[in-house]
């Protein structure tokens, strides 16, 4: 190429942002080429939906972690005997709340008990999860991965437009899903179990 960014002819990497006017080259694949205005507003346009796509899986991923540990803690407090509901034992302790406590502790890295004592329930409810849980989530997890990088090849065409495309559309997906807030503050489950009530 000979646009000041992506590949040069002798195929060695310039590490260099394209004009704002180039809007031809390949993205990703080489069936993938752009050789018009009409054809890059479309690229821009499919490389933000798939960031916006990527984002709702993270959701649909994150959500599944945490019904698989509150489903394991409860399970758990009902082999222990006795509570029913997400009881443990008799004791009155939620182990829903008890859950989303530890996740969201587990996650945001801070509050709430010692560290070695979060470190030994959040292992504790892992290894409660059964393999074949834990194996799809593995093979969904992969396959976000290799979704992630597509996307970063795509910014790897060092072409302006196409980088500002794929942040516009990280933007729109978390307006949309708020993925990061469960990521980080486990939606607001956090603070309905520190309040001690259960919620559900």
């Amino acid at each position: 190429m000979d646009d000041g960014g992506g590949m040069d002819m002798m195929g060695s990497m310039s590490m260099t942002f394209a004009s704002f006017s180039t809007y031809k080259m390949q993205v990703v694949w080489g069936w993938w080429d752009v050789k018009t205005k009409g054809q890059y507003v479309a690229t821009l346009l499919a490389l933000a939906a798939a960031v916006v796509v990527h984002r709702w899986l993270v959701k649909l991923e994150v959500a599944y972690v945490k019904k698989t540990l509150v489903q394991a803690t409860e399970d758990g407090g009902a082999g222990r005997g006795g509570g029913g509901g997400g009881f443990v034992g008799g004791l009155g302790i939620n182990t829903t709340t008890t859950a989303n406590m530890e996740l969201g502790e587990s996650l945001l890295m801070g509050g709430g008990g010692t560290g070695a004592g979060r470190t030994r329930l959040h292992g504790a409810v892992v290894k409660s999860v059964p393999f074949s849980k834990r194996l799809m989530h593995a093979a969904f997890s992969g396959l976000l991965y290799l979704y992630a990088l597509l996307l970063m090849l795509a910014a790897m065409t060092y072409n302006p437009g196409l980088f500002l495309a794929l942040g516009v559309g990280y933007i729109v997906g978390e307006l949309c899903f708020s993925t990061t807030f469960d990521l980080v503050g486990v939606g607001g489950m956090v603070m309905r179990g520190k309040g001690g009530a259960c919620c559900e």
